[in-house]
């Protein structure tokens, strides 16, 4: 088991957290759009997982290094 397992089980833990309730995430401040934009940071490494609630589905938009470019992903919506 390495890093990128590591990484890996971070990730599966925030998919879990955003299934299991996606509003109690924040909302991204820094957005400032008409979608619902929401995120969900890893415990251990700095990235965020970027979702976007849309009526009953939950749509995975970027998993995005905290401290690089931020907002890459705005042309993904």
């Amino acid at each position: 088991p390495g890093l990128a397992d590591d990484f890996f089980s971070e990730l599966q833990a925030a998919f879990n957290h955003i299934r299991e309730n996606p509003h109690g995430l924040p909302r991204l401040e820094e957005y400032s759009g008409e979608h619902d934009v929401r995120r969900c940071l890893t415990a251990r490494f700095p990235y965020a997982v970027i979702f976007r609630i849309r009526h009953d589905e939950v749509v995975v938009i970027a998993v995005a290094h905290t401290h690089r470019r931020p907002l890459y992903w705005l042309s993904r919506l």
